[in-house]
């Protein structure tokens, strides 16, 4: 039937040569996976040379073989870029998942593997073309498209005629018609509204048809999206609704059949708003007024608590996002992202009181919800700008050319000091960390390595193409997930810090003898000496004052109980007794496991003194990493370092030792902060930030507390779009300000 001699598809080894590209293309087209919109652009378009216009027509014809279209198929083997083929490497994802089966599908079509094999069988089991019709010439040829069914009739004024709305008008005799870009369409409406407004858009001009809009559940997050969410027949719709506006001012005469033609664009801009929606575009885009609580039915939606399971807080997001007109995907893998705001009427500060919420269904169709403590509004409404309730796109991008993170355009806002709404196309905001942050080389730091305006906007440019930014975007937020977490004190870049524990010799106690604990390393010479008296001086003198205060206590009693097993009751005995008598009551087993302990924190032999203080207690409770950890990790930082040699960024080597030298972060300080700031809520049985004011810096960017924290959001979305292909996250903002206390957040 067919065969192909190298890789077609999606990742680098995909080599896409013209000749094995258009053959799989044909045959997704064929076996109807690959739309005839794409098939056109990716395939006719893009590969067929502009004067074959007889090869065009029989490729998409329905009344010839698949073997006879393949003799018009192109025999070159030019290479194309994967930037250009989205959509058919999508429908080979589709493929690869409906047909084959497979749970991870990559997108790629391997010579005489199985995803081929399946292929072939599929275009082998096709029905035989439909039968040409016998007459032909009473339609013009400028109207044919697919079939005889889909022609322009006579009478019919609006028309779907392959990629174009073709408007056909008579009067007095006279007649003129017009052909309006479906694509261009489209194009302009996901342009000049975010997504709400697109939703009810659709609605609006299909109930004007008696005909119900279907939102669609099985987006991808990807671009082809907007061919399901922006149907052809609903561009038809909004052209129709232009012509009637036109009849309506003004009847239809020979005289001026062109003007009226001219004042229909299938552009719903303004005016569309204006003379026939009859609203503003900033009241047909704000879902501020919008409360509804009742699901697609009418049904009441139940708000549920935290601690109702995932599956109901996943239908519970999944509902309120359809009632506010946002989008909802329910493919596996796809992940949507949901924020609760509880507005705080406050100009000044804000707090830390909102959520983040991304839900998702795993590899085995399990509904998933996480919640993080967020912020969607600025720290200082008095200074800076709120972004309004709405359903925007998410892109992957970097925040202020420093870090990676979310980025929209085409957004809703009210301007500071609870000012107007006001509509910004491409100053967008941010996804990113707020209350802990790194300490970066300089401002806009990574513009020196080829990240200009348009990748940090979640774009391409002419070097980087869409997977190759959203690669870059993916290994910088994985090394910055790990950075923040190997900071230590924000003196010593998390690299280096890293490095050193990895690469630490194992240490060991030689002996114990007369109060002197001697210790090695391997590869060294040298010994140490920790006196144990002075060990347990040291530690006693800096926990106690007179007795031990409350907050000492706490420390300390973690401190011994996991040298020496003391239990609460022993551990209150000590609290009465003179400072010598409790040194005389540690033993000096205890330091000799105190000094054990600290082999496995810190990397040289000079760090071990046996003495157990605030850094002691670090390690104890999570916020000072580990030398295991660190072996765990640094062959991954290595690794995704050397990735960015891959990508076409300038001056590579000066970035990875900017990020294996330059890059800072306090991650002592930062776990500590969280530590101390996180409340456990008795009512909603929840951990929560308190007492955190949100900074200027947010500046109506939506901003997840704590930098780490962040990491681990933003890194999860990435790695799970790796694997489904999804290249953008819809995102819906909701007030959730006058939800009881209890309702989840």
């Amino acid at each position: 039937m067919f065969t192909i001699q190298k890789k077609v598809g999606d990742t680098s080894r995909a080599v896409n040569q013209t000749m094995d590209l258009a053959k799989i293309q044909l045959a997704l087209f064929s076996i109807g996976i690959l739309s005839k919109t794409a098939f056109k652009k990716e395939m006719i378009d893009l590969l067929l040379p502009s004067n074959s216009n007889k090869s065009k027509e029989i490729l998409t014809s329905e009344f010839e073989t698949f073997s006879a279209k393949q003799k018009h198929l192109p025999k070159t083997i030019k290479r194309i870029p994967r930037i250009k083929l989205s959509l058919t490497i999508a429908a080979i994802r589709k493929f690869q998942k409906d047909v084959v089966g497979s749970s991870s599908p990559d997108g790629r079509i391997d010579p005489g593997l199985g995803t081929l094999e399946k292929l072939v069988a599929k275009v082998k089991a096709l029905p035989k073309p439909k039968p040409r019709p016998i007459e032909t010439s009473q339609v013009p040829n400028s109207f044919e498209i697919r079939s005889i069914e889909n022609r322009i009739e006579i009478g019919n004024e609006v028309q779907q005629v392959g990629g174009n709305i073709v408007i056909n008008l008579s009067s007095g005799g006279k007649s003129a018609s017009k052909s309006i870009s479906i694509e261009k369409s489209r194009l302009f409406i996901s342009n000049f509204y975010n997504w709400s407004g697109i939703i009810k858009l659709m609605d609006f001009v299909y109930k004007k048809n008696k005909e119900v809009y279907v939102r669609p559940s099985n987006l991808k997050g990807i671009e082809e999206d907007n061919l399901l969410i922006i149907p052809d027949d609903g561009i038809r719709y909004v052209i129709q609704q232009q012509l009637f506006y036109r009849r309506k001012i003004m009847p239809l005469r020979s005289s001026n059949l062109k003007t009226f033609l001219n004042a229909i664009d299938g552009k719903p801009g303004h005016s569309f708003l204006k003379n026939i929606i009859k609203k503003s575009k900033i009241v047909f885009t704000n879902e501020i007024n919008n409360k509804s609580l009742r699901d697609s039915d009418n049904n009441k939606i139940e708000i549920p608590s935290l601690n109702d399971g995932e599956a109901v807080l996943y239908d519970f997001f999944r509902k309120v996002v359809i009632a506010r007109n946002g989008l909802w995907s329910s493919n596996q893998g796809v992940t949507n992202i949901i924020g609760l705001r509880r507005n705080l009427d406050r100009m000044i500060a804000t707090e830390y009181n909102d959520s983040l919420v991304s839900c998702w269904k795993d590899e085995f169709g399990k509904p998933r919800v996480e919640i993080k403590i967020a912020t969607t509004e600025p720290g200082n409404k008095n200074r800076y700008r709120t972004v309004a309730p709405q359903t925007l796109s998410v892109l992957f991008g970097f925040h202020h050319g420093r870090q990676p993170s979310g980025r929209t355009r085409n957004l809703l806002v009210r301007s500071a000091k609870k000012g107007n709404y006001k509509w910004e196309i491409d100053k967008g905001f941010n996804f990113h960390q707020g209350g802990n942050t790194f300490i970066f080389p300089r401002k806009q730091w990574l513009s020196k390595y080829g990240i200009d305006d348009g990748i940090k906007g979640g774009n391409t440019n002419a070097k980087f193409n869409l997977q190759q930014t959203f690669e870059l975007n993916l290994i910088l937020t994985e090394i910055y997930y790990w950075f923040s977490q190997f900071g230590i004190d924000g003196e010593i870049a998390p690299y280096n810090n890293l490095k050193n524990l990895a690469e630490s010799r194992p240490m060991k106690v030689e002996k114990n003898e007369n109060g002197i604990v001697t210790i090695s390393q391997v590869g060294s010479r040298s010994k140490r000496r920790v006196n144990i008296f002075d060990a347990k001086n040291w530690m006693v003198s800096r926990w106690y004052d007179k007795r031990f205060k409350p907050k000492s206590r706490e420390l300390i009693a973690k401190i011994l109980s996991d040298a020496s097993g003391m239990d609460e009751k022993q551990m209150t005995e000590m609290e009465n007794l003179e400072r010598s008598q409790i040194i005389a009551k540690i033993k000096d087993e205890w330091i000799v496991k105190v000094i054990e302990h600290q082999f496995n924190f810190y990397p040289k032999l000079s760090d071990i003194d046996g003495k157990a203080g605030p850094d002691y207690y670090r390690t104890l409770v999570g916020i000072r990493p580990s030398k295991e950890k660190a072996k765990e990790v640094y062959p991954k930082v290595k690794e995704l370092i050397k990735k960015l040699e891959g990508l076409p960024l300038k001056k590579k080597g000066s970035l990875q030792k900017e990020l294996q030298t330059g890059l800072k972060i306090k991650t002592n300080f930062h776990r500590e902060n969280v530590r101390n700031n996180t409340k456990f809520d008795e009512m909603k049985k929840v951990n929560l930030i308190a007492n955190v004011l949100v900074k200027g810096y947010s500046a109506g960017c939506q901003v997840i507390y704590d930098t780490e924290t962040f990491y681990d959001f933003w890194l999860k979305l990435l790695k799970r779009a790796d694997q489904t292909g999804q290249r953008k996250w819809y995102y819906t903002l909701i007030d959730a300000t006058n939800w009881k206390k209890t309702d989840v957040i």
